[in-house]
């Protein structure tokens, strides 16, 4: 059996067998040395593991921070070597030996040592949604003022997952409080602090450069950031808000790429955790070339009228001919592995791709009414552009299920 670790040096992740757990390991990319955590361990030692979880007021904070500073320079990756690992064993025990060689178990001797602590009531990145709008995580607004967590969003594009420097720039994410007044537009906000990350080491280093965002009050003035390329600037955007529970206050942000999402709870909660399992699932789901071409303002408005199955994925999206360019995603046809999924105004529905029954195309050349003939009375569904119309045809035609495009309106289609 093996387990998943991160190289501390360059990221790099890789599969170990369980017996050398607890043990030194050499990264083959990077070279670096560093201590394989212990079974017990995996858990714990994610980012969260080493932020101080602290229900006291600021300066008791400060002083927690001070004395686990050891740890968080460990978890940011920095040069320095990890003070956080145990001094060399006597002479009489046993060195401790490659990978490749099963070592004796090794504790783990750390400035604050963990203690246990029931890890449901941690303060970690909750999952409380997935549709087509992205994923929607919370956590307790106390974790920003934590700068290993602030800095802890993956250095790539969160749409595209680009890792050039030279063409990510980094963005706060500005946390809205409804109640809040005089607060000057997002898309203010962000291009006024938005940082190119070019050299920067590490997303701490982006950090530690962006202003304190003034017009909020603390700790939502704190920058947060995430990462965009240029290619994707335009119509990429972090949405946050701050919501008011009877337990304290939450932070609400919705992730637009459920891949993004996926890795920055797992760097958060860790490879084992709950939440990080049910949402692979979900990318499986979402992560499909088609769902990727499709703009995030458009995915938002999907939303609205379209939610995923068990085991259903997205092929693709075709706008309704009636709507403009700048109204996408509010009508129009979803395909599906699973259905074809309608909308139009109050008029919406989904047929089974596995039913019986066609698909007629009444076509002028330029616009295709689909109408569909396997019930009692034919039904119109939506009016697409006769381009669209085409790819509705062809995609059917390559699932080889039994809703099918009339073959005599698909010719039309061709022409």
């Amino acid at each position: 059996m093996h387990v998943r670790i991160q190289c501390p040096g360059c990221f790099k992740r890789w599969l170990v067998p369980l017996t050398a757990s607890g043990g030194v390991g050499r990264c083959r990319v990077c070279g670096s040395r560093f201590r394989l955590p212990t079974i017990a361990s995996q858990v714990d030692e994610t980012v969260i593991g080493w932020l101080v979880h602290s229900d006291h007021d600021d300066e008791d904070d400060d002083a927690m921070a001070t004395a686990t500073e050891a740890p968080v320079r460990q978890i940011t990756h920095e040069p320095a070597a990890a003070p956080s690992l145990p001094p060399p064993e006597p002479a009489e025990s046993p060195a401790p030996q490659p990978v490749a060689v099963a070592p004796e178990p090794a504790t783990y001797d750390v400035a604050d040592p963990p203690v246990a602590v029931d890890l449901s009531s941690r303060a970690t990145l909750c999952v409380r949604s997935v549709n087509t709008a992205g994923v929607k995580l919370t956590f307790s607004a106390k974790m920003l003022k934590n700068d290993v967590f602030r800095a802890s969003m993956p250095l790539r594009c969160l749409s595209c997952g680009t890792e050039d420097r030279d063409k990510l720039t980094a963005r706060p994410i500005v946390w809205i409080d409804r109640s809040m007044n005089h607060v000057p537009p997002v898309g203010e906000i962000e291009q006024t602090h938005k940082l190119h990350v070019r050299d920067r080491g590490n997303a701490t280093e982006v950090m530690a450069l962006m202003l304190p965002i003034d017009e909020l009050s603390p700790p939502f003035n704190l920058p947060m950031p995430y990462f965009v390329c240029t290619d994707c600037a335009a119509h990429v955007h972090v949405h946050g808000a701050v919501h008011t529970t009877p337990t304290g206050v939450d932070c609400e942000v919705m992730i637009p790429s459920s891949a993004y999402a996926l890795r920055w709870i797992e760097r958060v909660n860790g490879f084992m955790d709950g939440s990080a399992a049910s949402l692979r699932a979900a990318v499986q789901k979402l992560d499909t070339p088609g769902w990727r071409a499709v703009p995030q303002n458009v995915r938002e408005r999907l939303a609205a009228w379209f939610s995923f199955a068990d085991q259903e994925q997205f092929l693709a999206y075709l706008p309704d001919s009636e709507f403009t360019a700048r109204d996408a995603g509010y009508a129009g046809i979803i395909v599906t592995n699973q259905r074809l999924v309608y909308h139009k105004y109050s008029h919406s529905g989904a047929l089974p791709l596995d039913a019986p029954g066609e698909l007629q195309l009444a076509c002028d050349g330029v616009f295709c009414d689909v109408t569909y003939t396997g019930g009692r009375v034919p039904k119109t569904l939506v009016r697409l552009r006769a381009p669209c119309a085409g790819e509705l045809a062809q995609t059917l035609a390559q699932l080889k299920c039994p809703l099918q495009v009339a073959e005599t309106d698909a010719r039309l289609v061709r022409r």
